[in-house]
């Protein structure tokens, strides 16, 4: 074989390996995502019996969640809603709900989970989209209960945000945007 066309098989093979470690890199990455979604539906099932013995609290658990989607969709449609603030929002019906008791926490699980799993399954969201959704949701209701909802959510966009802009730091002026703090603080 001439050395021009053993070159050329060279750098195919070796597109060929990259184009391979590209395909099982997203595979594994799918994996990762798909686990995450997985173990959430397993606290789901695990939760809805808890639900079921404060019904009181799986009301309000839903309220606030309608509360948060139907302000979300409003600032979507003003064209207002920032790109992670679908996180905080996330995180702080679940801060909500979860301190309703252990039905609102349950509840707050089942409903999390529920949507998610609807949104991928109608490709509303990828894989990795609910899998973020669902760690803000579990963010949420694992937040400080010695913080305000706002203030637990806060602090888990801050992370999203400083962590998907490599660690920049986020001005005052973004977190006025969800009035979760107050003048001359």
């Amino acid at each position: 074989m001439s050395k021009p066309a053993k070159g050329v098989l060279d750098r195919v093979d070796k597109a060929a390996d990259s184009v391979r470690d590209g395909i099982r890199k997203g595979i594994d990455s799918a994996r990762a995502e798909a686990e995450v979604i997985s173990e959430a539906g397993k606290k789901s099932l695990e939760n809805i019996g808890k639900a079921t013995k404060a019904p009181g609290n799986v009301v309000k658990a839903v309220k606030i969640f309608k509360e948060e989607k139907d302000f979300m969709d409003a600032k979507s449609a003003q064209g207002k809603l920032k790109p992670e603030e679908d996180k905080f929002h996330h995180a702080k019906a679940n801060a909500r709900a979860a301190r309703l008791g252990p039905g609102g926490a349950a509840a707050a699980t089942v409903l999390s989970v529920g949507k998610e799993l609807y949104d991928v399954t109608t490709r509303r969201n990828t894989l990795e989209e609910s899998a973020a959704d669902l760690r803000a949701d579990e963010a949420g209701r694992n937040a400080d209960p010695a913080k305000s909802s706002e203030e637990a959510a806060k602090d888990y966009w801050d992370t999203v945000v400083k962590e998907k802009h490599s660690g920049k730091v986020i001005s005052e002026k973004t977190f006025d945007l969800f009035g979760t703090r107050k003048k001359g603080r």
